[in-house]
């Protein structure tokens, strides 16, 4: 098993660079999986009703201050909010992580023993302060499937290693100090560039665009007794409220209501806009309702959809960033 070593880390204690992790396992794990002997005190936590571990509390469990990070190994599947499958997640901030090796069995042990390594090794970098990498030929690349796993490679790819560079740890700090001196237009960019809603005219009618594809349809108003509801400006409005829900790290709810037999979507108590009939291509407005807000709430969510970013991670690891953010930035060590 292959634990590769790390650069200087972006988070959490500066580590020696040829620290090894330390392990625990649960009682129906076999530790000669393992590629190293574990040092006891496993302390194992209640299933769910799924019969699944809930990672946060297996890290809280084992109230670690050993003289590493720990890598605890478990036969369970686990459960991560916002996530329907995971081999292992990790938590810097606690120095702990959680392997699970509930999903890598296959037809022999040598299989299972190559699978848990690149988990194990995975994690074991984001302990050190990895992030994930684009790079599909690299270990720190996330997977959602045992396929993934095992077309993954257990070694960074080209980009991570340069990292480890001097040049490269000079280049990154003199990045953040520009970055801070110019932090209002670097905020205004970044909130420019994360509006991904836009609306546009359609003769009388107007459509809601995300990222360039229609995803709502506001016709024109089909009689003097319909909703008054302009479909410009309501599209112009829609778009605006969630570009700015977009970008908060936990948006508010989109819900929808039925009073007098009108249909809304709505956030937060306040209106967004009124469902009609034409709007869903004569399906019944309250199950398109509610079908679409529940879409829009994951892109809100998960910050895009799954190919365009990473919204499990995102969701999964919410409270790191909302910690991340109540920590004053630091310029050296």
């Amino acid at each position: 098993m292959h634990i590769p070593d790390t650069w200087w880390p972006k988070s959490g204690p500066r580590l020696d660079p040829s620290l090894q992790p330390c392990f625990r396992v649960a009682d129906n794990v076999d530790c000669s999986l393992l590629p190293g002997e574990p040092v006891g005190g496993f302390r194992p936590v209640a299933a769910d009703a799924d019969g699944r571990l809930e990672t946060n509390k297996v890290i809280a469990a084992q109230q670690w201050n050993g003289p590493s990070p720990l890598i605890v190994v478990v036969a369970d599947d686990l459960r991560v909010p916002g996530c329907d499958s995971v081999f292992g997640f990790a938590q810097p901030a606690a120095g702990v992580a959680v392997a699970s090796t509930f999903h890598l069995r296959g037809t022999d042990d040598v299989g299972l023993s190559e699978r848990l390594g690149k988990v194990i090794a995975h994690e074991w970098m984001h302990l050190r302060g990895r992030p994930h990498c684009a790079e599909v030929g690299c270990l720190m690349h996330p997977v959602t499937t045992v396929e993934e796993l095992d077309a993954r490679p257990d070694a960074l790819c080209p980009r991570c290693r340069r990292r480890r560079s001097w040049k490269g740890a000079a280049v990154a700090a003199a990045l953040i100090v520009v970055l801070f001196a110019t932090i209002d237009f670097t905020v205004d960019a970044l909130q420019t560039k994360s509006r991904p809603f836009h609306w546009r005219r359609q003769g009388k009618a107007a459509e809601l665009l995300y990222r360039g594809e229609k995803v709502l349809w506001f016709p024109e108003a089909e009689s003097a007794t319909s909703p008054s509801q302009n479909p410009a400006e309501t599209a112009r409005v829609v778009a605006s409220r969630l570009n700015s829900m977009f970008v908060k790290i936990d948006p508010p709810v989109l819900s929808v209501t039925t009073a007098a037999g009108v249909v809304r979507v709505v956030t937060a108590d306040s209106p967004l806009f009124t469902v009609t009939p034409s709007m869903t291509g004569n399906a019944d407005v309250v199950p398109f309702a509610v079908s679409w807000a529940a879409g829009v709430q994951l892109l809100l969510e998960g910050k895009g959809r799954q190919g365009e970013s990473c919204p499990m991670c995102h969701i999964a690891r919410r409270q790191q960033v909302r910690e991340s953010m109540t920590r004053p930035p630091r310029f050296w060590r």
